[in-house]
């Protein structure tokens, strides 16, 4: 895992809702470790928006998603 995917974990993980916290760290990993072998799709990360959000603390959710936006623009 690089740094920036270090800190997008860190950042993801202090928003998500705390009996949901390992499931996020899993998705991320995988996401991460499939990143370093395939470039990401905005497809995949659209589906990587779907499994993530529901994990997010609603008072967090419009920074997450915004966050993940900014991202996907960067694709």
């Amino acid at each position: 895992m690089n740094e920036g995917q270090e800190e997008f974990l860190d950042f993801f993980i202090a928003r998500t809702l705390k009996d949901k916290r390992d499931e996020a760290e899993q998705v991320l990993i995988q996401a991460f470790s499939e990143q370093e072998h395939k470039k990401l799709t905005t497809a995949n990360l659209t589906d990587l928006q779907n499994t993530l959000l529901p994990l997010v603390k609603p008072e967090n959710y419009d920074e997450v998603e915004a966050a993940m936006n900014h991202f996907a623009n960067s694709l």
